[in-house]
């Protein structure tokens, strides 16, 4: 089975474990799914995601690799070019 992609920024989620289910729709990470409430503007960013370039306004999900910051380890994965 193709792995589900992000509703908000379109990576594929090889790692479920930071995977967040709304309404049916499934999003990569806590970020992600946060990005896409409507909220996001009421909150800081400390970064830019490195794969999808959205910011990272939650930090419980976000991963480094290789000095450079995402907002979970899908976005990660995806940026290496290589399944968790």
């Amino acid at each position: 089975m193709a792995d589900a992609a992000c509703t908000h920024c379109g990576t594929a989620i090889t790692d479920t474990s930071t995977q967040v289910e709304v309404d049916k729709k499934r999003y990569c990470c806590k970020n992600c799914e946060r990005l896409n409430s409507g909220h996001a503007d009421q909150l800081t960013s400390t970064g830019e995601c490195g794969n999808c370039h959205e910011p990272i306004i939650e930090p419980s999900t976000m991963a480094q690799r290789g000095g450079q910051m995402y907002c979970c380890g899908n976005c990660a994965t995806a940026s290496a070019g290589t399944a968790a």
